[in-house]
């Protein structure tokens, strides 16, 4: 951002003078904070931070001066404030997730994820977590780069009812914002009928 300021003049005994030479400082002394730049030839400043670690108020004064003994100082202050979109979101999935997905004892499947959309265009992490214990089923595979599970129905001891949730969680700072979605793969011995189920809701939250 530019902030652009007015040529002044410098009064003194009733005499005006015209400022020639302008530059700005800190309150107090000492160098500009790394964010802030003067724009040489004019009497502006360019403000430039994406950095948490910078939000503040920060005290500077503008030096207009027509020699080293004839000067008038402006003072002014530079709020910084991290941006956060007024209607902060999770990511979410542009289409219903197909559950529950039915996969037949002796059949191979990959499943991609929908495409994962974020409104803040924060970056983002896809994670699933399977609820009946720590590890996957041995027949089940997910590859969270990719968006992908990966069934591999080898033997009986494949078949059965499997419940997972799938977290998307963005990196929004100071607190990251998370969506679940219960997500369920049925392998099954026999093809009933009905490749696919009819969509899954989500639920959101915050992280801590």
């Amino acid at each position: 951002m530019k902030i652009n300021f007015q040529p002044f003049t410098i009064t003194t005994e009733g005499c005006i003078y015209d400022a020639l030479k302008y530059s700005f400082k800190p309150k107090g002394g000492g160098d500009l904070p790394l964010f802030i730049t003067q724009d040489k030839g004019n009497i502006s400043i360019n403000v430039s931070t994406s950095v948490v670690d910078f939000k503040g108020i920060y005290s500077l004064e503008l030096i207009g001066s027509f020699n080293p003994y004839l000067y008038k100082i402006f003072p002014f202050t530079i709020s910084t404030v991290e941006f956060v979109y007024p209607n902060q979101e999770a990511p979410k999935f542009t289409q219903n997730l197909r559950t529950p997905l039915m996969v037949t004892y002796g059949q191979q499947k990959d499943y991609l994820l929908p495409r994962i959309k974020d409104i803040d265009d924060d970056p983002f992490t896809v994670s699933a977590i399977y609820t009946g214990g720590k590890a996957f089923p041995p027949a089940i595979q997910f590859d969270a780069d990719k968006r992908v599970f990966s069934i591999d129905a080898k033997s009986e001891s494949d078949v059965g009812t499997f419940s997972f949730v799938i977290v998307l969680t963005d990196q929004h700072k100071p607190t990251p914002k998370f969506r679940t979605y219960p997500f369920v793969i049925q392998i099954q011995l026999f093809d009933i009928g009905g490749l696919y189920g009819t969509g899954t809701e989500s639920k959101d939250g915050a992280g801590t």
